[in-house]
């Protein structure tokens, strides 16, 4: 009888075995699928002087990132912090570009305070086939009551190092809430930030030497 139930015990483990190494398989095939699928969302671009910026016509055909809208699958796929906090499950893709040998950049068009406004960068690590969980913004456009933000970037490549300088405006009318206050008040920064290894470092902040650096991002400002 013990030989019997012995016998009986080494077949139902061989059969959940063999399920269970057939499941695994079965859901490594969509995955390796839906991965391919989440970076054709995205064209292929060069790490070179490429400028970064937002709108406020957000479905014109002429906006550069105006995207592909990715599926509730492939936006599974991002870090959680950023799909916790937005729960309208409105991405796009955008771009796709080297980083390095080991990672690609991924430029998504993500929602923000009024509308998908926020033009984002995520890292998208070949080896363990995942998004990591570091992310900038690179570009938005937005405002409210008197209130506006304007911020846009450059990705260049200096010495084989991928950098993104990023240009933010913030500006503030105090008379739309009230017409007797007349103030006004303006702020311009500048951070030149890069990815290293798995995480983005700010390289330098100092507005006044970057933009002497940078002089064609000045052009630009002006």
């Amino acid at each position: 009888m013990r030989y019997t139930i012995s016998i009986l015990l080494i077949v139902i483990f061989a059969a959940c075995r063999s399920d269970s190494e057939k499941s695994r398989i079965e859901t490594s095939e969509p995955n390796e699928k839906a991965i391919a699928n989440l970076l054709n969302k995205f064209r292929e671009a060069r790490a070179d002087t490429l400028e970064i910026n937002s709108t406020d016509e957000l479905e014109s055909e002429k906006f550069a990132f105006r995207g592909t809208r990715l599926d509730s699958f492939e936006i599974s796929m991002l870090p959680k912090k950023m799909r916790d906090r937005f729960v309208d499950n409105d991405f796009y893709g955008c771009y796709r570009f080297t980083l390095d040998s080991s990672h690609i950049g991924l430029i998504i068009r993500a929602p923000s305070w009024y509308s998908t406004s926020s033009i984002k960068l995520f890292v998208f690590e070949n080896s363990s086939k995942q998004v990591l969980e570091p992310y900038i913004e690179l570009a938005e456009s937005t405002g409210d009551a008197g209130y506006s933000l304007t911020k846009r970037s450059l990705i260049l490549k200096e010495d084989e190092q991928v950098n993104y300088l990023i240009w933010q405006h913030e500006g503030e009318d105090m008379s739309v809430e009230d017409e007797n206050d007349t103030t006004i008040t303006s702020n311009d920064a500048l951070h030149l930030v890069t990815f290293n290894k798995s995480k983005f470092d700010t390289l330098d902040s100092n507005t006044e030497r970057l933009l002497k650096k940078y002089a064609m991002l000045k052009r630009r400002v002006d």
